[in-house]
Formats: structure tokens, sequence, C-alpha cells
């Protein structure tokens, strides 16, 4: 192996990027699209983050909220857009998202702008024109007629099926299908439960209250009722059984209960909050199924109720605030939230149960139907609220939890309206593969996000979607993910978690499943994935869905994200999960667990410190998360040569302008940090570069390179690794270590000025304690784990490597080489200044990051590739 790399490795820069919060111009100006028709969306506002000019005023915990728009749509073959070359135009559309195309010319270059428009019509601003071309090999998605109404048919979930004899035969000849109708059986036993016999006759109870009245009916009372309700509905249809008119009279008790209580939508006084949401879908769910066995006045009470909280929902909070008259900064439309998102996906998914109906009251007929077109256009063209759309910003913990309400109201859809073919999003496909790849089946978490620590989090949230994208994609890699969690979870200690999650929404997947035969499993294909517009690098060396492919496998997971951390997400600071023969070999992030203040410090992951400071989190209230332009990470550089197995992949992740030199509101709605992050000083960081080599699919190689502005003083400069398993740690010499993570042995070397560095291993809770801050997590992570569970963990090792001498700018040269222990260890050695030579199972390789070698296997031109990314930088507005 003999290979250089350069600044010549530079990767397209996707123009996205740039404005990196809000909803943003898709099809991006100069991209090349692979959907005929793309998929369309634009700012809320004109300059995308709003200004002094839109009218900006307070609004709860949103930061902002603006005057409501319209628009207008032009796509033509010319910059000119006269009428003649105008090829679709849309006037007047209350969606900056809209998606109902015809098929486009393809090989040629394309147009496309927005008019911003005051909901009275008044002409405000045209956007940017943005060019764009359809491949000759783009996908065709024609959806032209995407707004047409079938007519109604109930139940709309089972209509494509057939009669229910039908319904129960295809269901059979499934062997998904079959499971289900095995599992229904059981369903039955849901009359038994204490509401069922005694429903409470209002909604206006304390919560303890209700958990003392009934508590087999869960915490989540009267939503936890109506998912039951839903459960004991389905099964009864698929058995032929009577009874749904009693189920019916149930459902509409609750639905009558006005506004004020427990059940009332998030944002409603005496609501529960975000789960509340699922609601008007369970209603929907139950309406559906007992239309036509159920009592006329009590369909007309769940219809109702159903309609005044979709209403409010859009009005109030998902959309809307204030009552519709102003857009907030956190709605659907900007840049959305988790629970807008959440209350949004219930919205819609309810929206399409009911579009249409003939039975709806006139002005409840308009509303919903608005929500359905609303829901139609943003799951097309928008698609995923946290992040872009090959990726979910916030990782796979928190990220695979909500993708569940996302495929919930894509379900709805299509099979309310199967020629809508709604599989044929490719969003849909590229953040399954984003769920999969950065986290493969047998990994203990991944330290991205919140919840990702949870021994079952992930595995059964990606379990139910994997499931349901195997058929709505046709997919087989999806169905092997579905399969293998099985034995992965019951690897976990969570044998039972598997068939209680099996089928969440089982009328969704029954549906589905029932359309056809079973999908055929298939591996997904090992190697490397890059999510470049999203910012994560993800490689491994078998498959990544299947459980003993990993426990024979080495992978890594990297992140540096355009969109930032935020919210729900951590850092966009390089960190990386590396794993091998089954093992994570380093982890971060603390227990991830959403009240635990120590997840969201950044000495809580594997990166760079400077005097012990790193990124500062922003909080959601600071306008600053909103008005960032700059895009505070990307991976700037990436190369992968040969086949992984036997070559590897590098890449260059530039984090530079993740670091604020300004303090400020830091931290998290649950824990905030305190200490410099909002007193200050925060060092000026001028360069944060780190280069990332997985080598032969058998060991990791990081060179980081840091620099402060000038003018700042000499700091101390830190390298930190995290290790989650107990267990002795040899020290080999200056800068190296060997540590054992679990079964795989692992030793770290540090090849650069190695002598410079002291090392303080600070195990157990003494890591939540920073050593030049003072800031102390000790305390509140203790306290999270005794309540928290399967969030419970606390890093055995947190390695500190601390450049004695303090200096304006510091590189660390590391190696780090997973074996088995029957294996013999590796020798690493210096090579020169910033070169090494590695000898291990692998065989020999020399790498030169510095070009002194004369003959090095690998050569990389760290200077060249560092000049360059600093150039682009200086500018751009982050582009390589």
């Amino acid at each position: 192996m003999s290979l250089s790399i350069g600044a010549e490795a530079a990767r397209p820069y996707d123009r996205a990027c740039d404005d990196n919060r809000c909803i943003n111009y898709r099809p991006a100006d100069g991209s090349r699209a692979l959907l005929n028709p793309p998929r369309f969306s634009w700012p809320y506002l004109p300059g995308v983050y709003p200004g002094p000019d839109d009218a900006l005023e307070p609004y709860d915990t949103t930061g902002f909220s603006v005057a409501p728009a319209l628009f207008t749509l032009e796509v033509a073959r010319t910059e000119r857009f006269r009428p003649e070359d105008l090829l679709f135009k849309v006037e007047r559309t209350p969606f900056n998202f809209y998606n109902a195309l015809p098929v486009l010319p393809v090989g040629q270059p394309l147009f496309w702008r927005v008019a911003y428009l005051t909901e009275a019509g008044a002409h405000r601003a045209w956007s940017p024109t943005h060019g764009f071309t359809i491949e000759a090999h783009a996908a065709t998605w024609d959806r032209a007629r995407m707004l047409e109404r079938t007519p109604p048919a109930r139940p709309r979930l089972l209509a494509h099926l057939g009669s229910r004899d039908e319904i129960r035969r295809r269901g059979e000849a499934n062997e998904d299908g079959r499971e289900i109708l095995a599992q229904a059986a059981r369903w039955n036993e849901l009359s038994s439960r204490s509401w069922w016999r005694n429903l409470p006759e209002t909604d206006r109870l304390t919560r303890q209250a209700f958990i003392e009245r009934h508590p087999d009916a869960g915490g989540n009372n009267f939503t936890n009722i109506c998912d039951e309700l839903a459960h004991l509905a389905f099964a009864r249809v698929l058995n032929g059984q009577g009874g749904l008119d009693e189920i019916a009279a149930h459902a509409a008790k609750i639905a009558s209960y006005p506004l004020g209580g427990l059940s009332g939508p998030e944002g409603a006084p005496g609501s529960f909050g975000a789960d509340v949401a699922q609601l008007p879908e369970f209603l929907a769910v139950i309406y559906d199924l007992c239309h036509g066995a159920a009592k006329e006045a009590d369909l007309a009470a769940i219809r109702a109720g159903i309609a005044w909280r979709l209403a409010f929902t859009h009005d109030n909070f998902a959309c809307r605030c204030h009552g519709g008259r102003r857009v907030q900064g956190y709605s659907l439309a900007l840049s959305g939230s988790s629970h807008p998102v959440e209350s949004g996906m219930g919205m819609f998914s309810a929206a399409a149960l009911l579009d249409g109906d003939p039975d709806l009251a006139p002005g409840d007929r308009e509303k919903i139907e608005r929500i359905y077109e609303y829901g139609l256009h943003w799951l097309t063209g928008v698609t995923n609220g946290f992040g872009t759309e090959e990726s979910w910003n916030e990782g796979p913990g928190y990220g695979n939890s909500k993708m569940q309400w996302l495929l919930n109201a894509v379900c709805y859809y299509d099979l309310a309206r199967p020629e809508l073919r709604m599989g044929r999003n490719p969003a849909l496909k590229a953040i399954g593969d984003f769920f999969l790849y950065t986290s493969p089946l047998g990994l203990r978490g991944a330290p991205y996000g919140n919840g990702a620590s949870k021994r079952d989090y992930v595995l059964r949230n990606r379990m139910s979607g994997a499931l349901r994208l195997a058929y709505l994609l046709e997919d087989g890699t999806f169905r092997r993910t579905w399969s293998q969690s099985l034995p992965a979870l019951a690897a976990l200690g969570r044998p039972g978690q598997a068939e209680a999650k099996m089928f969440w929404r089982p009328w969704l997947a029954f549906a589905l499943a029932a359309r056809g035969p079973s999908v055929r499993e298939t591996d997904a294909p090992a190697g490397t994935r890059l999510f470049a517009h999203a910012g994560w690098l993800c490689a491994s060396t078998k498959a990544p869905n299947d459980l003993e492919a990993f426990r024979d496998s080495a992978g890594m997971v990297v992140q540096a994200r355009p969109v930032g951390g935020y919210q729900h997400a951590f850092y966009s600071d390089g960190s990386p999960q590396l794993w091998a023969f089954g093992e994570a070999i380093n982890y971060g992030s603390g227990t991830t667990g959403n009240g635990e203040p120590f997840a969201y410090a950044a000495m809580s992951t594997n990166n760079v410190m400077v005097n012990g400071i790193g990124q500062r989190h922003l909080c959601h209230w600071d306008r600053e998360h909103f008005r960032q332009r700059r895009v505070p990470a990307q991976i700037a550089r990436f190369a992968a040569y040969r086949e992984l197995s036997e070559g590897g992949v590098y890449a260059l992740a530039d984090l530079t302008n993740g670091f604020s030199a300004h303090a400020g509101p830091a931290g998290h709605w649950w824990g905030d940090q305190t200490g410099p992050y909002q007193d200050g000083p925060l060092p000026s960081v001028a360069r944060a570069l780190r280069h990332i080599l997985f080598v032969r699919g058998r060991y990791f190689v990081f060179l980081d390179d840091y620099a402060l502005a000038k003018g700042q003083p000499p700091a101390a400069f830190s390298w930190l690794w995290h290790v989650l398993q107990p267990g002795p740690v040899e020290r080999l010499g200056a800068g190296r270590i060997r540590y054992a993570a679990g079964s795989t042995r692992v030793d770290l070397a540090h090849l650069h000025e190695p002598e410079d560095l002291a090392l303080d291993d600070r195990e157990g809770l003494q890591g939540a304690l920073n050593p030049f801050t003072g800031e102390d997590y000790r305390a509140a992570v203790e306290k999270h784990c005794a309540r928290g569970g399967g969030e419970a963990l606390v890093m055995a090792h947190n390695f500190w490597f601390t450049a004695k001498k303090r200096a304006a700018s510091r590189r660390f040269l590391t190696v780090v080489y997973p074996t088995r222990q029957e294996e013999p260890a590796p020798r690493i050695e210096s090579a020169g200044p910033l070169a090494v030579r590695v000898a291990g199972p692998h065989g020999e390789d020399t790498i030169d990051f510095g070009g002194t070698l004369k003959a090095a296997d690998l050569a990389i031109d760290a200077e060249a590739l560092a000049e360059a990314a600093d150039r682009t930088r200086r500018t751009g507005k982050g582009g390589a």
C-alpha cells in the first residue's frame, strides 16, 4: 500500500449547510438532483433568520415569533422566469414546502425562486434564484396529483386489503402478519382494565389523582387508555368480533372532554404534555375501525373531539401560535423542535384518517383539509425536523425514538392513499441508513445525543422503525435489522422488551405487511458511509445490521456536523466512537440522560480541551442558536482508499467554528453549565482540526492540530479519552497506555512530543470533576444514576493527556490499536516528528503527516490540508 492524500481530497460543499438551523432552500443552488421532481422547501423568512424588519416579539420558550406569510413558487427553464419559460407555478400557498409537482425535464439547467407575500397578499421580496439539474438517471416520483382526494373508504387503514375475511387471509400469508394475529388474541384482556369499568367523567384531575384511581392505565393516562382502546378495536376487527360500539362509546367520552384537562393538546392549560399528542391519532384509529359498527352519536363526538384538538395544535403549538395569528421560531415552518414536531406528527396522522370524511362539520372539514395538505407537503419536502434530510442531528438515541413519530405519519398517509407511494421519498432510506450505520447492532450506545446509553432504548426504537421501513421501501437490510434486534435485546438482558415493542402501532405493521409477501432479509453493505451534508462519517468492516458480524468487526462513527449541537444533540467536536471485536473501546457524553448536566459538559467527550474548556453548548433560548450563520463544523476532506478490509478511510474534521470566544448562556434546560462558559473568559481558538484514519479495518490514527488566535496567552492543551469498562491500565511509557475494554485489549500511544504529556486517569466519578475549571458534576451524575435504571453508567476511566508546557498551539498524534486477547500486542513507534510505524497482526505500515519520510506507505500532507481548511473557512461561509 502506498498512497498520498493532500488538499485535493476536498469534497464538494453543499451550500444548504450555510444557513444551518432553519428549514432551508431545497434543492440547493448548483445541486444535481437524484429525484424527479426534487423535494422543495425554502426558509419561512426572506433572510432565513429573523431580523429587525420581521416584527419580532417574545413568545414563551420559542425565542421569537413572526407574522404569517404566503408564498408564490416558480420553476422555470431560464433565470428570466418569463411566462413561456415557466414549468410550474403555484400562487399564494401558505406552505414553505410545496411538493405537488409534476415530473420535470432532465439533464438541463432549471431554476426556481419564491416570492414572499404578506398574509394579505402584498409582495415583500423575492428569494435568490436557485439553479439545479436533474440527473438523467434520477428516480421518478410523480407528485402532480398528490393533492387529489380519493373516495373515503372505511376502514382506511385496511381498505386496500379487501373484505374482513380477505384482510385476515392476507395477514396469515405473511409471517409478520401471522405473528400480529397471534398477539391480537391477548389484547382482548385490555377490557379488564379499571378504566374500562369506570372511565372518569372528566379529565380535570391531577396526574397523581388519575394514577391513584387507575394505576393500570400507565403514566400517560388518557393517551394510554386510547392506545389500548385502539389495540382492542384492532383485535376485534381482525378476529371478526363484535363490541366495537362499546369501544367507540369509551372513545367518545374521552373525545368529548373540553379544553383544560389532562387529555388536552400540549400547550393547552392542564395538558399532560408531549405524549398527549398521540391521543387524536388513537381516536382517529378507533373512529376508522369502528366506523359502521358504532352509534352515530359516538362517532360524531369522536370526529368533533379530534377536530378541535387538531385545530388547537395547528394554531397554538406545532405550526402557529397565539391562535394562529403568529408563527413561532420552533414551528414546523421555521426550524422544528422536539415537541412541536411530535405534536405535528400526531396531528398529521389523525388528519390522514379523517381528511375528506363527508360527515365532518363544514368548518372542521376545512381545518382538517388544510392540516392534511400541510402534512403532505412537510412529510414530502422536509421530512425531518431535526437537522438534515440524511440524518437525525440529535443522534441515534433520541433520534430513533422520534423517528417513530415521523414514520407514524408517513405510514398513515401511505395506507390511506397507497397511490402516494410515500416510500419513494429518498429521505426515508437515508435516515434509516443513518441510524443503522451510527449504531450497529451490538454497540452499547452511541454518545451523540440524549438517551443513547440506555441499554435497550436505541434497539427497541430502531427495531420498530426498521420493520416499517422494510415494507415502505421494500428493503431487506431493514428487515434484517429488525430480526437481528431480537437476539441483540436478549444479549443486553432485555428479552421481554423485544416482544413488547416488536409491533409498535400493530395496525400499521399489519396493514403494511399484508400488502404482499415478507421482505427478504439482506445484509447492509460493510465499508464507509459518509453522510456528507449532515457531517457524519461511519465505517464498519462487516455488516452493521448483523449481531454476529459486529462481534467480529471493527469500526467507527465520528461527527463534525454543520448543523451543530443544540437541544437534544451534544457537541459537534469530532468525538469518535470506536469499537472492535464486540466491544466499544471508548465512550463519551456521560450517561447521555436528558436530566443529567454532565452529558452536556464538553469534558465528557473524546476531544481536545484548552485550559479545560471546550465548545459552548447553545441554550434553546439563546438567539445565537438561530442567528449562527457560520458552519460550526464539517467534514472538510474525505478519502476512502481501496476496500476497507484492505485499505481504509481518511477524513479531516474542521471543528474550529464550534468554539465560541464569547461567554454566555450555556448548557440545557435540564442542566445548565456553569463557570467559564457562563462567565468567561473563553479561549479564542483559531484552528481546531482533527485528522482521522481507520487503517486496514484494524486500527485508528488521529492527528489533532489546535492553535489559538493571535494575542491569546499560552494555554494548556489536553487530549481526552473515556473508557466505560472497568479494568487495569498499564502505563507503558510517556504518552502510552494499555487497557481492557471488556474482552478487547487496546494500545493507545501518543507519538508527538510524548515526554511533554502528563497523564491523569480520573477514575469513575472523578471524571465529572474538571481539574482546570473546577466544574463539578459528581453529585448530579450520582443523583441521575440513582433514578436512571438503564442510564446508570459512569465511565471507569477518564484519561486526560495534558501538555506540560503552555503554548499557543499543540498537536497530538495518536494511535489506537485494538487486539484480541490471544493476539500479540502491536508495536507502535515514532518514525519522525509527525510520522509513525505500526506493526501488528495486520502487518506493518508507515504513516507520515509531516512529509519527512521518503517512502511512507501512507503520506498525508497535513500542512497543505490545514491551509486549505483555513482558507475556505476564511473566504466562505464554511465550505470546502
